[in-house]
């Protein structure tokens, strides 16, 4: 969208950065600009001057992630640093945007899970100021459960996230289906109804992906039930970890959700989230927008090759999160960055598989 140049403020002899629009993309540019102008955090560059095809802001000396990564991934160190960032940008989004929920989809403490050093490191210390406050849901992802890695990592999610307090309850009034597997569906005012989906599997438990197990076919027809006009709640939206639709480089369409993907075309899902591939994917097949969201914690730079047969509509290589605003019959998915070199808290750069860029807003909107 533009190029950033370091420049010097001559009345005030100070270095700023100057980012130039490039191309068509006002409206986008205007957003950034009201987006960093409304925050104010240590983290945030300071937005100076604006006109209208340039913003002047404060200079912050370093390198972007991309640059960082050309050199070798990053070290544990490294990724707890960057992992503080994500959480106080979006302690940031909490506060100025009024985010009610937080959903995960999978691989919550990435690597190692199964102490509580870990958690305290990677999720009660970074994100502190966010859960004591907003609620957190959780999907199961393969590092999570025994495909991956053992099985503590599984069992010590369900302590932290207090899934027997929390959801164990609900099995009974049908709105939870538990062990082997976390399924389980809540309500966020009348409209709205989120499904988390465990798409995890565990070979000495059950061969097939947990969602294929008997036990929980009843969760999953009363949770996505065929559409019917006027039904409520008017949006459904299924959270898990392997996505039905991804371009790779690293994972690609998980072929054993075919039969769920069909669920979700007869229930009328219009949102489907999941993480799996580190990146930021946005996927479109038979009126149902899939989100790839696996960015939080670790990036893979590859470049995706398979678009045709994910039905790819633009992605990105970006630390990231998603902001989610439900408005009646519209919706719309915003993917926020990590904090860069120049301190900016707004959308990813994404391109299209042509490699153009994509600047406008996902909108979601229902009939």
């Amino acid at each position: 969208m533009g190029e950033v140049y370091k420049a010097i403020d001559t009345r005030l002899g100070r270095s700023v950065a100057i980012k130039t629009l490039q191309g068509k993309h006002g409206d986008r540019f205007e957003r950034e600009a009201r987006a960093i102008a409304a925050l104010n955090h240590p983290h945030i560059c300071q937005l100076y001057d604006i006109g209208s095809d340039y913003l002047v802001m404060e200079f912050l000396a370093g390198q972007t992630v991309r640059e960082q990564l050309d050199h070798g991934p990053f070290t544990p160190d490294m990724a707890i640093r960057c992992g503080r960032q994500i959480a106080e940008a979006l302690e940031k989004a909490v506060d100025e945007f009024g985010v009610r929920l937080i959903l995960t989809t999978g691989d919550n403490i990435y690597r190692n899970g199964d102490e509580d050093d870990d958690w305290y490191f990677t999720y009660y210390q970074p994100y502190r100021y966010v859960i004591n406050r907003v609620p957190t849901y959780p999907t199961i992802g393969n590092h999570d459960a025994g495909e991956t890695e053992s099985r503590d990592d599984r069992e010590q999610l369900i302590d932290n996230f207090y899934v027997t307090e929390r959801i164990a309850g609900e099995e009974a009034a049908g709105r939870a289906s538990i062990d082997p597997g976390l399924f389980y569906r809540f309500r966020y005012s009348y409209d709205v109804e989120f499904i988390c989906i465990d798409t995890s599997k565990e070979q000495e438990v059950f061969k097939n992906r947990f969602f294929d197990h008997p036990k929980h076919q009843e969760f999953l027809k009363s949770a996505l039930p065929t559409a019917t006009a006027g039904q409520s709640p008017t949006w459904r939206i299924p959270f898990c970890h392997h996505p039905p639709f991804c371009a790779g480089p690293d994972h690609h369409n998980t072929k054993e959700m075919s039969d769920l993907v069909k669920r979700f075309e007869q229930a009328g899902v219009r949102l489907v989230l999941s993480g799996h591939q580190h990146q930021f994917q946005h996927s479109r097949a038979n009126n149902i927008d899939y989100l790839v969201t696996g960015g939080a914690g670790k990036v893979s730079t590859g470049t995706p090759n398979k678009f045709a047969e994910a039905h790819t509509k633009s992605w990105a290589a970006f630390y990231h999160f998603l902001l989610v605003t439900v408005d009646g019959k519209r919706m719309t998915v915003r993917a926020i960055g990590q904090l860069s070199n120049d301190g900016k808290l707004v959308d990813i750069a994404r391109k299209a598989p042509d490699k153009t860029a994509v600047t406008e807003e996902i909108k979601i909107n229902l009939p």
